[in-house]
């Protein structure tokens, strides 16, 4: 059976299919597997082959990749642990109400045990902080 003209062959599933419009040139099909195959090609033909890097380079990228998902899991696990503001959105004072040190310590700023006050109390001191760090260090513009 000969196919219709404009009509391909996918180099992955080797169904027919029309190429898109945009692009005459389509080799893969629009199936998520030929789709999937595509991309990982286009990635190991385009980024630098991991294997083929020096070992000191290797173990460094490895070192920091390892470190970064450590990063990652640890912040989502507080993340999970926080739980979420009124509001929706997940702030300091929230993460920060759920340690008993620093909830005694600003407590004991505050003068009072109650919960709102030294959550109120947190949040400025996160709005000054953020203030600060923005601010130039002494003999600096």
């Amino acid at each position: 059976m000969t196919p219709p003209s404009k009509k391909r062959r996918c180099v992955k599933c080797r169904e027919w299919f029309t190429p898109h419009n945009n692009n005459p040139r389509q080799e893969y099909c629009g199936s998520p597997a030929c789709q999937r195959a595509r991309k990982a090609l286009w990635r190991r033909d385009n980024y630098i082959p991991h294997r083929r890097l020096p070992k000191e380079e290797r173990d460094a990228e490895n070192k920091r990749c390892r470190e970064a998902m450590e990063r990652l899991r640890s912040s989502q696990k507080l993340l999970a642990a926080v739980g979420v503001s009124s509001g929706g959105a997940i702030t300091l004072a929230d993460v920060a109400l759920r340690s008993s040190i620093f909830i005694g310590v600003m407590s004991m700023i505050a003068g009072t045990q109650d919960r709102e006050t030294v959550r109120s109390v947190c949040i400025e001191a996160d709005r000054r902080g953020r203030l600060l760090s923005r601010a130039p260090a002494n003999g600096e513009r």
